[in-house]
């Protein structure tokens, strides 16, 4: 039988807290009727009100943070899930905490279902919170419910947290104060004697006693409005996209990449770029980023000389399947230095322009270019050594202001290039 105690104890002086967010005013969008949702990796994307979140055991939000976050593991559990093949297992280091979903909700005594099915291979105990933000308060100060929850071991059952009786405290926020108030009462009974309804969170969690539980089916809403969360292993896909399509030999680009399901992005997961070489028939490592905001994309510089084709992986964990992204295939040119003898020649004094490519384009024709009104002009050519260098002379016959530059044809591995343009003055 399921037992379920309010109690308020353990008050907790904190070294420092961070206010929630206040929902009021979000845009509520009221769905028609009773749904289920799928959710994968426990990606619950914008416009949802619901995540996961951690709860203290004795004063129910407060009394200071995990010093480790559990890692969910969606997967089969040790009893056929509520909804579809998965559930979520949690396990926690920090005895005293629990884990579980966190519910937004526009109205706290409408709200009728604010829950979730459980598991256990031992009893479970855990937790139930209610937290608002009364008229009469102050902005730095909430109402707290909060209620022990115990279970049996056993399969999957629903806990609901909307109907309980609650004891409650008011929690001044800067001065890390919970005051008791009043008697045990449900939500609708305290909210009527202590100035009337606000949006505020519905909290469920176990794990009090570090014991492990699994969980799926989370619901919230109010009658004829309750949307269900069927929680299951993720499939996300990462993109790939450059900063540039096309670069030089060397150049610094910025490749990019957001794990996104559906519409949904995943964030605070590691993604590895890997790389191909022109002629390399294998992706090989290149190195590991973390997404970390909401919508930030991961980055990774990269600076090939030759064209590369690269990608992003996701790899499985605990909660989603691994995945890679599309191939993107970054173009290089050839990066052609240059340097001339002189900038202001006399007519039959000789121009020389040397100088070196990246990569070495052995035996490849370098070719040295003025510009004109009708486009432009070949003035002379020379050939790439085995050391990468190259060097053309060639003799001006009058006077002339030219702007010239040098150019390497495309070759395999890399589009054709051109170095920076010179000016050169010839005199009589």
């Amino acid at each position: 039988m399921r037992r379920m105690t309010g109690l308020v104890g353990g008050l907790v002086a904190l070294a420092a807290l961070v206010a929630l967010v206040a929902v009021a005013g979000l845009p509520w969008s009221p769905a028609a009727a009773d749904q289920t949702v799928v959710v994968g990796g426990l990606r619950f994307g914008r416009g949802v009100f619901v995540t996961d979140r951690d709860m203290s055991c004795t004063v129910g939000i407060g009394g200071g943070g995990l010093s480790f976050y559990p890692t969910p593991f969606i997967g089969v559990g040790p009893a056929p899930a509520p909804l579809g093949a998965s559930s979520v297992r949690y396990q926690l280091k920090d005895l005293g905490h629990a884990y579980g979903a966190e519910f937004s909700v526009p109205s706290v005594t409408s709200t009728t279902a604010a829950g979730m099915s459980i598991a256990s291979q031992t009893e479970a105990t855990g937790v139930a919170v209610v937290e608002y933000q009364g008229p009469t308060l102050s902005s730095n100060e909430r109402w707290i419910g909060l209620a022990h929850l115990t279970e049996p071991p056993g399969g999957f059952r629903p806990v609901d947290t909307a109907g309980l009786t609650y004891e409650w405290v008011l929690w001044n926020i800067s001065a890390a104060t919970y005051t008791p108030e009043g008697s045990p009462a449900t939500v609708a009974h305290f909210a009527a004697a202590h100035g009337g309804d606000a949006d505020g969170q519905f909290l469920i969690g176990f794990g009090c006693d570090g014991s492990p539980y699994w969980t799926d089916a989370w619901r919230v809403g109010t009658p004829g409005d309750v949307t269900t969360y069927d929680i299951e292993r993720g499939h996300p896909v990462p993109t790939i996209s450059s900063a540039y399509p096309i670069i030089k030999a060397g150049q610094h680009n910025r490749m990019r990449s957001l794990v996104m399901e559906g519409d949904v992005s995943y964030d605070f997961v590691p993604v590895d770029l890997e790389g191909k070489g022109f002629r390399s028939k294998h992706f090989r490592y290149l190195g590991t980023v973390e997404i970390v905001l909401y919508h930030g994309s991961a980055k990774f510089s990269v600076h090939p000389i030759r064209t590369t084709a690269y990608r992003w992986h996701y790899r499985t964990s605990d909660f989603a399947d691994g995945s890679v992204s599309p191939t993107l295939t970054l173009q290089v040119r050839t990066r052609v230095f240059a340097r001339i003898s002189a900038s202001r020649l006399h007519v039959g004094q000789r121009l020389v322009v040397s100088g070196s490519t990246t990569p070495r384009q052995t035996g490849t024709r370098v070719t040295l270019w003025r510009r004109s009104d009708a486009g432009r002009v070949r003035l002379a050519a020379g050939v790439v050594d085995r050391h990468g260098k190259y060097r053309i002379a060639m003799t001006p016959r009058g006077a002339a202001h030219w702007t010239v530059y040098a150019t390497v044809a495309a070759v395999p591995g890399n589009l054709a290039g051109h170095s920076k343009d010179f000016d050169v003055t010839v005199v009589r």
